[in-house]
């Protein structure tokens, strides 16, 4: 049987036993990724565009705000997909 990319994580940090996940907690993390990646690319989207749109204009104090603001969105985003599916696997 393969072994998901968690499963081989866990075995190799020497984290112990790992959990077996059903069929259906795969699936629930696979819909978790698909939800993120599709929230990920919808926010890199807007927020490129609105970036080449003040460079565009010459507001380079606008470009910094909205790269900060796209690197915190990204990370939010990213820590709430890690902590759907790490509450998936304990369940």
């Amino acid at each position: 049987m393969l072994k998901s990319a968690y499963e081989i994580a866990m075995e190799k940090s020497g984290m112990g036993e790992v959990k077996k996940l059903s069929e259906e907690t795969k699936l629930a993390l696979a819909g978790v990724d698909a939800e993120y990646k599709k929230k990920i690319e919808e926010t890199d989207f807007n927020f490129s565009q609105s970036i080449q749109s003040a460079r565009q204009e010459g507001e380079e104090e606008r470009v910094s705000l909205l790269e900060e603001e796209w690197s915190t969105a990204r990370s939010k985003l990213i820590k709430e997909r890690d902590e759907k599916k790490r509450v998936l696997r304990e369940n």
